[in-house]
């Protein structure tokens, strides 16, 4: 009887977590769908590589629909057939439609991520909320970007895993670290993976200086090892994949230029990766930075629902331009090309 009154407010958290999910995406459970601009460019480049419409997996291991063509298996994953990675996957999703598994599953590896920190049921389950309905996810889902959030899902496993092991759980802290990172590898979305080791890395370098003024360098190493152990499973757990996306990625813009430019004017440009105003086109300005924490502080999206009674509504008919019901707008005037709306935390 006093286990379950113990267990009664993680139960209830986890309960409201998964009803929050299901109530902002019960659209989904009501069979409708999301019509995502990527993933509509998506089921057309990738429609040539399928056998019917129904199938889940490529049987074709090239597409002329995309680029100048390129490999299927970067479009989607190897089809290895049946594997406990995917039940696990939907499982904590609760086996639901993609979109609203993903939330479900953010949500509740969020909870326990916190949960194992040692943090209050009730405070861990706000937590969770707070990172899971984060605006800028919601941006993601809408745009259709779900390799991206599928990536995210595992974020709270990584870091939590990553605090654990310097904070001596050495073995909770593995655990965590390594499954989150294995499942974010396996998102298909190695640039979060970039992100996150950016972060990981400033973490590293502060527990580094406390090491040495507490003067427990061996700890520090020992942490280190099982970071790298974890590393080293969760590559070797996505060797197939990642070693494909390194052959290809050396024969795109990414990679080396095969073609030799003899012209001058043209020899400026750099031919070996990208250079840097292309591969930063979508980085946040200082000013969308400020959006995390003042919701709207350069404007909405690229389009914008906005009253057909507003200011510049007004504005659009004294021009003699049509304003229709309802009256969608370009309210963002921030340093990104475009941008389905603020990442607001």
């Amino acid at each position: 009887m006093r286990f379950f009154k113990n267990a009664l407010p993680y139960v209830i958290v986890a309960i409201v977590l998964i009803g929050i999910s299901m109530f902002f995406f019960k659209s989904q459970i009501q069979g409708k769908k999301l019509s995502a601009p990527d993933e509509v460019s998506y089921i057309g480049a990738s429609a040539e590589s399928r056998k019917s419409e129904n199938q889940a997996r490529p049987y074709s291991f090239w597409t002329n629909s995309l680029f100048s063509g390129m490999p299927t298996y970067q479009i989607d994953k190897l089809p290895l057939s049946w594997t406990p990675f995917e039940f696990i996957r939907n499982a904590v999703g609760l086996f639901m439609s993609p979109m609203l598994s993903y939330f479900i599953a953010m949500t509740l590896l969020c909870f326990v991520s916190l949960l194992l920190m040692g943090i209050h049921p009730w405070i861990a389950g706000l937590g969770a909320f707070a990172f899971t309905f984060t605006s800028g996810h919601f941006v993601l889902a809408a745009t259709g970007h779900y390799t991206k959030l599928d990536a995210l899902v595992y974020l709270p496993l990584i870091l939590a895993g990553f605090h654990l092991i310097f904070n001596k759980k050495w073995l909770v802290g593995f655990i965590l670290f390594t499954t989150g990172l294995i499942y974010n590898i396996q998102a298909n979305h190695i640039q979060m993976t970039y992100y996150i080791f950016l972060a990981l890395g400033i973490y590293g370098i502060i527990e580094f200086i406390k090491s040495i003024k507490n003067k427990s360098i061996a700890e520090f190493l020992r942490s280190i090892g099982l970071i790298l152990g974890g590393l080293l499973l969760a590559l070797a757990g996505n060797v197939a994949h990642l070693t494909t996306m390194k052959d290809y990625a050396e024969e795109t813009v990414r990679g080396k230029s095969i073609l030799k430019q003899s012209i001058d004017k043209i020899n400026t440009t750099p031919t070996d990766g990208l250079d840097w105003k292309y591969a930063s086109e979508f980085s946040d300005g200082y000013l969308d930075l400020i959006s995390m924490i003042i919701p709207g502080y350069v404007g909405g999206s690229g389009r914008e629902k906005t009253s057909t009674t507003s200011a510049l509504a007004e504005d659009f008919q004294k021009n003699n331009k049509k304003v229709s019901d309802p009256f969608y707008a370009p309210l963002y005037w921030g340093s990104l090309p475009i941008s389905s709306g603020p990442n607001y935390i």
